[in-house]
């Protein structure tokens, strides 16, 4: 009410400086360092001209088990960005008394659940991972990609006419959507942990890329269309994108249900092979005639050749 509009792009790039700057001063140097005359722990590392190439991102999404995660994560966060976007022209459109500083205020329950909701996401994909292996670690995602779609859906509906409601629901719409991410992100990066960044990268172009079209789009086709019009866009798309991301899910899970059983079926044998009628399965030798002889130590069973597919 006070100032001009151009604050709300001066702030945050005032704090992101200062951010930058405390970064530089506090975060330690990671280099290593000469520490001794013969030490050489700092010596240049030259990579080989194939390193030294600019590596697509892209390539990436030739494996179902990055792009899939990728293209629900860019559908399920573009809801996020476009709400954000779009509620303040709606409020300001559809309730002409409410003050630019009440607008404002219409924002917190969108920012006070995508604070709780990144929390409640991390907790989530760790109690999955735990629970049922990487399986269980994307079942919150896809959970959450099914509410958000009717979230925003019901949002589109309520926001026009019934102010506490609709912005109940864009609280909702905050809680949900960050709690998507850490299942989906730690899923796809650990196809390939060697190339983090790039796969990290990938995910926030794809959302970058769905963001932008509706973010940009969503206020010209709210000249054309109904609100209700514009978020069946991101909604049939969550669904659409969740699909596939529904049956990883399932065949995760009955992957790991079956290593499972292999695993207490090989305990099981190991267990009824520690002791065979004698004294030689717990580390004692014996003679020919079968008298226990020199304590050899500790049974030592060799490990399981089983080993798990990744997931």
């Amino acid at each position: 009410d006070q100032h001009s509009w151009r604050w709300c792009c001066l702030l945050p790039g005032v704090m992101a400086f200062v951010l930058f700057v405390v970064m530089i001063i506090i975060f330690p140097e990671t280099l290593p360092s000469k520490v001794a005359p013969d030490d050489t722990s700092d010596l240049k590392y030259v990579p080989s001209k194939s390193e030294r190439q600019i590596q697509n991102p892209f390539v990436h999404l030739k494996n179902p088990r990055i792009l899939i995660p990728c293209v629900a994560s860019a559908f399920i966060m573009s809801t996020l960005t476009m709400t954000a976007s779009i509620q303040n022209i709606v409020l300001d459109m559809d309730y002409p008394a409410i003050t630019p500083t009440q607008i404002g205020y219409c924002g917190l329950p969108m920012g006070i659940g995508t604070f709780f909701g990144s929390i409640m996401g991390g907790f989530l994909a760790q109690r999955g991972y735990m629970w049922r292996g990487d399986g269980g670690r994307l079942l919150p995602a896809y959970i959450v990609g099914v509410l958000t779609a009717f979230t925003i859906v019901a949002y589109s509906n309520f926001i026009e006419t019934h102010l506490i409601t609709g912005l109940t629901l864009s609280g909702l719409i905050g809680l949900l959507v960050p709690a998507s991410r850490p299942g989906m992100y730690a899923l796809a990066i650990g196809q390939n942990p060697e190339e983090s960044s790039s796969i990290t990268g990938l995910l926030h172009v794809m959302q970058f890329g769905v963001t932008v079209p509706l973010s940009v789009g969503g206020p010209a086709i709210l000249t054309h269309w109904s609100l209700r019009i514009l978020y069946l866009i991101p909604a049939s798309c969550i669904v659409i994108s969740i699909i596939p991301l529904g049956a990883m899910v399932g065949k995760a899970l009955k992957e790991y249900r079956l290593y499972q059983k292999t695993v207490e079926v090989a305990e099981d044998s190991e267990d009824s092979l520690s002791y065979d009628g004698t004294m030689a399965g717990a580390g004692w030798e014996v003679d020919e005639k079968g008298s226990s002889g020199e304590y050899l130590g500790e049974y030592d069973p060799v490990p399981s050749p089983l080993t798990s597919e990744k997931i």
